[in-house]
Formats: structure tokens, sequence, C-alpha cells
């Protein structure tokens, strides 16, 4: 198994409205000590809109998560983080550097970020369908609340909802995704 870190809209412009953003970052920033102590490969991806324009302060990655100079980033406009990059490609250069060549050695993705029931859900799915395995790591993303015609849900519950989603995809015989391994560990959990 090789492994790859993917870090999902960590910034600044993003996180001021999400609920448990604290967590998620401090579970982001474990998560980066380790994958960088074990030399697996981290890949940030990061939106851009006319609120959080390419350079500006709202833009930036969280500096407790910061990317290093070597550290990929694909920029996107899309909740998709596939649609319309090279995110594929990043993302198979960063295997090719930890799978030995040639094997026929799984990929799984570790997936952290915000917000929980946009980019992260919709990035996560996208990359079952790639051919990806995946890791969601429950305490490392989080989302803002919203406000529903059937009343309000809090970020924390979206959040939590889309780690179940996940766990039970994992778990599904009959509506997962056909030969992937999905779990949802904590940062904790997560091993490199």
């Amino acid at each position: 198994m090789a492994s790859v870190l993917l870090v999902i809209d960590m910034q600044v412009g993003v996180l001021r409205s999400c609920d448990r953003a604290d967590e998620a970052l401090r579970a982001t920033a474990a998560l980066l000590a380790k994958a960088r102590a074990a030399a697996v490969p981290v890949v940030y991806v990061q939106h851009e809109a006319d609120n959080l324009s390419h350079g500006s302060r709202m833009w930036q990655v969280a500096a407790e998560v910061a990317p290093l100079p070597d550290e990929p980033r694909v920029y996107k406009r899309y909740r998709d983080g596939f649609a319309a990059t090279d995110l594929k490609q990043v993302l198979e250069t960063a295997f090719a550097d930890v799978a030995p060549a040639g094997s026929e050695t799984r990929k799984e993705l570790v997936i952290v970020g915000a917000k929980s029931n946009n980019c992260v859900w919709t990035t996560t799915t996208r990359a079952l369908v790639e051919g990806y395995d995946v890791v969601l790591v429950s305490d490392a993303h989080t989302t803002s609340g919203l406000d529903l015609p059937a009343g309000s849900v809090s970020g924390a519950q979206l959040s939590d909802s889309v780690s179940d989603y996940f766990t039970y995809a994992g778990k599904a015989a009959d509506g997962g995704y056909p030969g992937r391994h999905i779990q949802v560990l904590t940062a904790a959990e997560v091993e490199f």
C-alpha cells in the first residue's frame, strides 16, 4: 500500500466559518508531521473563487498546516478537486515516488480538509471513482452549518454525516465502491 496525504481547502477564508476548525487544524498538523516523518507525499488542493482570489490573504492555506516549498498544490474552481485540474497527474507522480515501478501496489489517499459536505465529500467520492482507496480522517475535516427550510444543521452535524456516509460505504456489501477500500479513522489512528 502506498499512501498520499491530500489536504483540501484548508484555507483561511474557508475555515473562518467552520465548526471545529481548530480541532481539524490540530489533527491535520499532527498528520502532516507523521506523513513528512515517514516520507509520505503531501498534496494540497486550494479553491479559487471571487472571495478567494489567488494570492489573497483569504486564499492562503492556514499557517498551522501550510505546505512546504516542495509539496505540490493544485488550484481548483469546482467542488471536485479533479474537475478541470491536473490533480490526477499530480497524484500519480506522487505515487510513482513511493510505489515500486511496475507494481500493483494499492494507492491510498488519506483525506483531510474543508468543507466536509462540499469539496471534501465530492473529491473523496471522485477519488474512489478514479480508482483510489481512501481514508477519510474524521477529526481533520470540517464545515460550516446550514440554515434549511426544515431547520438549522450545525457544521459539526454535517461533518459527522459525511464521516458516517463513508463509514457505511466502506462496509456496504452492495452499495459501496467496487474494489475500493474505504476507512474512516481519527488522526491518531492513521498510520503511514
